[in-house]
């Protein structure tokens, strides 16, 4: 339980976490390990896990519908980014907020181990120790600021981009 908990003190998830607070957690985690190229969640499907990635890299994909020389749409795969467990080590967290339909595919580019927190063991350790609750909650809001954030500035180069091509083909 120890190495659960000193892996717990690295994510920047349940930073400023009492030791306590991290035993917690570290109940409720579900080990996995997964084989490379291997899907660990599915875009579109319902989110109910959090994962924290401990070994591993796993690449985001998202599909895109593309026009087709010949004028036909297809669907197709646009990786958006790769994850390595030492960098970011942990993702789908927005189903602590949200039961939404997952954003992007997440696939495993070599093997992986992961723990896994399901939402509802998640919601009942917030019911049971709010501060836990409002620390998480706290760190997660700041993390997805950060990411629209980033999201925006790249919004506008691309958006920066298009209309200086378009202008040229005047």
């Amino acid at each position: 339980m120890e190495d659960r908990v000193d892996f717990l003190k690295k994510v920047a998830l349940f930073e400023g976490l009492s030791e306590e607070q991290l035993q917690k957690i570290a109940h409720v985690l579900e080990e996995k390990k997964i084989s490379s190229g291997e899907a660990i969640m599915t875009e579109g499907q319902e989110g109910c896990s959090v994962y924290l990635l401990r070994a591993g890299e796993v690449e985001v994909v998202k599909t895109l519908t593309l026009k087709t020389r010949k004028g036909d749409f297809e669907e197709g795969e646009k990786s958006i980014v790769k994850l390595q467990a030492d960098t970011v080590n942990f993702f789908g967290e927005m189903t602590l907020l949200s039961r939404a339909p997952r954003s992007a595919t997440v696939r495993s580019v070599s093997n992986v181990d992961l723990y896994e927190i399901r939402t509802d063991a998640f919601d009942q350790l917030c019911r049971e120790d709010a501060d836990l609750g409002y620390k998480v909650m706290r760190a997660l809001g700041a993390r997805l600021s950060s990411v629209v954030d980033k999201n925006n500035r790249d919004i506008m180069k691309l958006t920066t981009a298009l209309s200086l091509s378009l202008n040229k083909r005047k």
